[in-house]
């Protein structure tokens, strides 16, 4: 940020807002007179471009964590994971929910919105509100299609604009129970899609049926991954890692059910991944074949299976494990030493969490809504960073979504609601006034691993394990943000017309872009520091900015007062890009000296 300041100090020459600077009477003399201010106007003009800058992060003072609604959707209830992929033309992330109703088994609306809230782009009925969508290109055409479950199990894909493209064969309802996702992945690296829906596998192309490798459980959460680094993809599903021709490698030690939440990551030093199953009430942890490396009881016992997260929480490289499980979170390092609890209400037991790390310390934040608020937890502490009651929610399988859904360059933090105990309903897109840290523009499945599935929905043939790129899980790192637009304010003149406490000051600045990008609009404001705090003297909307531009004159005007009542700035600011040095755009303007004679 450049600030440029060229006082006049002519006759003793800013709008307490404009509509309270008292008229000037006029006095008629007869005679022609120069004006105490004299109009000074300067066209557009070239500006010379600097070079790019990092992320420029948070202003001192500034709390990270106090997130914001920037848009949301409330003319339905939704508990179902949303998910983020590129259905328009626009390049702009699109956001997929299916809206949730009470009577189990009714069809159900699928809904699709454009990510930066400019409205939905289609419905379409007939699906099961309590199974989660998925967006990728199944079949390989250049298109992503919708994934999501009719009531009366079969797997359904859209088009891009919510036609039907196919419907499978309806699937052996023994398989389905109240809560599931669907998953995609390509298992024989031959660059053919397949579709996970239970128990079952479908091919992308056309949804035939191509192996059931569960007859009865492995209805909730499935993940894709190859733990054991053979170059075959594993399937997670049930209490066991499955080969996708059915062949079981090894279950979990679990005697009362046969359906765990499975969960994948780096959790000591070689380069396999562990395995993670939470089976009502109680926490495995396995080496990659299937070795039992600790194992511990939840708060809870017997409760659903919150989804877990992995990541590191701590900022010390090794990623930690955090699990939801009804009444409390719980987090333990990678050797099952528990490192805090905090306190949640989940009566379903089924939400999930989510990491991001949302200050830029090294450590990720922890992201969760249970059925009274949206929480951003400190993951060093476990104490409450952030709390938003009005997002309460029935809760299902479930968690915060981290996405740039409005190409903005910073992430928004995607959830549901159904508003049951208070609160909105429908869908909410959170962001922060200064950005949070940039993050990619997709989340596609419920398994989604930043790998597997690339930003434009492509089903990757051969994807790197994640754990050895980032070890995340249900998580997401943050990526610098690029710094598109680098805006300046110069200030030109600064004149009173008097030096009685009603006269009207007169200052003309100029607003230009010396970044590479364009900037669709930015918000100048006018504000005095007063006792109380910062008062808006005025602020409107310019736009556009394009780059290497410095605008033409503008003048507003306030009273001499306005200086007196305490510090007085110009500032500059983009609407929604992210910005080189936003914090510096601020001129202070100093007062007028006052010429009585």
């Amino acid at each position: 940020m450049r600030l440029t300041l060229l006082l006049a100090l002519a006759p003793a020459c800013v709008d307490y807002g404009l509509e309270k600077v008292p008229p000037v009477a006029a006095i008629d003399t007869g005679l022609a007179s120069e004006p105490l201010c004299p109009v000074e106007e300067e066209a557009a003009s070239p500006l010379a471009l600097v070079d790019g800058c990092a992320d420029p992060g948070f202003p001192d003072g500034v709390d990270a964590f106090t997130l914001e609604i920037e848009w949301q959707e409330e003319g339905f209830m939704a508990l179902m994971l949303p998910v983020v992929g590129l259905l328009s033309d626009d390049d702009i992330p699109d956001i997929v929910v299916v809206e949730w109703v009470l009577d189990l088994g009714a069809p159900a609306i699928l809904r699709a919105f454009s990510g930066d809230g400019a409205g939905e782009l289609f419905q379409a009925e007939g699906f099961d509100s309590n199974w989660g969508p998925a967006i990728a290109d199944v079949d390989g055409d250049g298109d992503n299609e919708v994934l999501g479950m009719t009531p009366d199990y079969r797997v359904r894909a859209l088009g891009p604009t919510g036609e039907v493209e196919w419907t499978s064969d309806k699937l052996p309802p023994a398989e389905w129970g109240y809560f599931g996702h669907i998953v995609v992945a390509d298992f024989e690296g031959d660059g053919a899609a397949e579709v996970i829906a239970g128990g079952s596998v479908l091919a992308g192309a056309d949804g035939t049926l191509l192996n059931r490798v569960l007859a009865d459980d492995g209805v909730f959460t499935p993940v894709v991954a190859d733990v054991d680094l053979d170059g075959r993809q594993d399937l997670l599903m049930g209490a066991g890692v499955w080969d996708i021709d059915g062949t079981l490698h090894w279950e979990t030690d679990w005697p009362l059910v046969p359906d765990c939440t499975p969960a994948v990551g780096q959790l000591d030093e070689d380069e396999e991944a562990e395995v993670v199953f939470i089976c009502y009430g109680e926490v495995n942890v396995h080496e990659h074949d299937g070795e039992m490396i600790w194992t511990k009881p939840l708060p809870r016992p017997q409760a659903n299976n919150g989804m877990p997260c992995i990541g590191d929480i701590t900022g010390d490289g090794a990623a930690e494990l955090i699990v939801p499980n009804g009444i409390r979170l719980v987090a333990w390092d990678r050797g099952g030493t528990e490192l805090w609890q905090t306190e949640i209400i989940d009566s379903t037991s089924a939400a999930g969490c989510a990491l991001f790390d949302m200050d830029g310390d090294g450590a990720n934040e922890v992201l969760y809504g249970d059925e009274y608020e949206l929480s951003v937890i400190d993951g060093r502490t476990g104490a409450r960073l952030f709390e938003d009651p009005s997002r309460g929610s029935a809760t299902g399988y479930d968690y915060p979504v981290i996405a740039d859904v409005d190409q903005d360059g910073a992430a928004e933090i995607v959830v549901v609601a159904t508003g049951t105990y208070g609160g909105y309903q429908g869908l909410a897109v959170y962001g922060h006034p200064y950005g949070l840290p940039g993050a990619g523009p997709a989340w596609p499945s419920h398994d989604y691993d930043t790998l597997k599935i690339d930003d434009r929905g492509h089903v990757v043939e051969d994807p790197e394990p994640f754990w050895l790129a980032h070890n995340l899980f249900h998580g997401r790192g943050a990526v610098e943000r690029p710094a598109d637009a680098d805006l300046v304010v110069q200030v030109d003149t600064v004149c009173a017309e008097g030096c009685a406490a009603d006269s009207v000051v007169h200052v003309r600045f100029r607003v230009g872009n010396q970044g590479p990008m364009d900037v669709d609009s930015a918000r100048v404001t006018l504000t005095v520091q007063g006792e109380a705090g910062p008062e808006v003297l005025r602020e409107v909307v310019l736009g556009p900015l394009p780059s290497g531009q410095l605008g033409a004159t503008r003048s507003w005007t306030l009273q001499r007062a306005a200086f007196k009542a305490g510090e007085v700035t110009l500032s500059v600011s983009p609407t929604a890009q992210v910005e080189c040095g936003a914090a510096d755009n601020v001129a202070v303007i100093p007062a007028p000296p006052c010429e009585e004679g």
